[in-house]
């Protein structure tokens, strides 16, 4: 079984020969035009270079000698190359010779089981149905393909069946069932053909398992996003460097950058209610100084878990004698949570405006 990329765009043809899963490249004198090609010789050139499969590439002509012209003239521009060429009696003479000289043909524009007999009579080396255009017209060609592969093969003939005008994946699947030895695909056919909706489900699902089987140093914000604060800056300040940081919570550390303490947003709000208030305050009078932390090392679905339990939106993250490594957000856990960085879940306000401290009780 062969599979072709139906395309003339080099960037694409580029991608799917990485691959290693495709035979050759069909081309057609609509891609060109299609693609700004001026040249379809020197693009031709350029898919031999990047490809190292075959390439069938038309041969048109209104007579036997030019037909043969043409094929002898893509055969030199690159022993590789098929020569596509119509269904006709002209066709067919011209496909004869070339077969004698040891020039590959590809009948295309075959309808029917008495066109596909009488291309492969001739010696072509691969015949072309075209599916999507008979549907077009009445519907089947599906049954077309299917009774092409039953007379080529009863008689033996060496000819190669390639499916061609696929519109969707479900052409590809039928004409693998129908028996056909090669199927040429445009891109987005290629592309659906790798995807099915259980498949994006379970990927994303594993997606999530392995997220949340690690641990939280591997998603907790650390250095620069952190607003660390000294214990004797002033409430103005701690606002200032939170605000930039957009961060509902401040750590604070003592001179020696031991935890000191933390505050949140929700203890600034209520501070700020009081008539009395002083945004020159010093933090160290406003911050919960006996916050208890947790190790980078804990897994991330036990932080989740304690995290929703304690109804808190952050939490600090601490080693070496108590220093602060950084902080984990409860809304970044839970896109990892629900994978490809949706938020499936967002946080009542209640439980940050009700939460005295950002950091959690000890893991025991």
């Amino acid at each position: 079984m062969e599979f072709y990329i139906d395309s003339a765009d080099l960037d694409v043809i580029k991608e799917y020969a990485a691959l290693s899963l495709f035979s050759g490249v069909t081309t057609t004198p609509t891609f060109f035009y299609r693609d700004g090609v001026d040249n379809s010789a020197s693009r031709v050139r350029d898919i031999a270079a990047a490809f190292p499969g075959c390439i069938h590439m038309e041969a048109m002509g209104t007579c036997c000698d030019e037909i043969l012209t043409e094929a002898r003239r893509n055969h030199r521009l690159c022993d590789r190359i098929v020569s596509k060429i119509p269904i006709s009696k002209e066709g067919l003479k011209a496909v004869h010779i070339l077969k004698r000289e040891g020039i590959r043909t590809n009948v295309h524009l075959i309808f029917s089981v008495n066109q596909a007999v009488l291309a492969a009579e001739a010696g072509a080396d691969f015949i072309c149905p075209l599916i999507g255009r008979l549907n077009d017209v009445d519907g089947s060609g599906l049954k077309m393909i299917r009774d092409i592969v039953s007379v080529i093969k009863r008689y033996g003939y060496p000819t190669v069946v390639m499916a061609s005008s696929i519109r969707g994946s479900e052409d590809v699947t039928e004409s693998l069932l129908c028996g056909v030895d090669a199927v040429t695909i445009p891109p987005k056919v290629i592309e659906h053909m790798f995807s099915h909706p259980l498949t994006d489900i379970g990927i994303e699902r594993f997606q999530h398992d392995i997220a949340m089987n690690g641990c939280v140093q591997e998603a907790m914000k650390r250095g620069a996003d952190m607003p660390l604060l000294n214990e004797q800056c002033s409430l103005l300040e701690a606002l200032v460097e939170m605000s930039e940081k957009k961060i509902g919570l401040g750590v604070i550390v003592d001179g020696d950058g031991v935890l000191a303490g933390v505050i949140t947003d929700g203890d600034v709000r209520r501070y700020l209610q009081d008539s009395a208030h002083d945004v020159r305050r010093p933090i160290r009078d406003l911050m919960n100084r006996t916050p208890v932390t947790v190790a980078a090392d804990l897994p991330l679905s036990r932080a989740l878990r304690m995290m929703e339990e304690k109804r808190i939106a952050q939490l600090v993250i601490t080693r070496d004698g108590n220093r602060p490594i950084g902080y984990l957000n409860l809304h970044d856990v839970l896109r990892l949570r629900n994978g490809n960085g949706r938020t499936g879940e967002t946080v009542p306000h209640g439980r940050e405006a009700t939460a005295r401290s950002a950091v959690l009780a000890p893991v025991g």
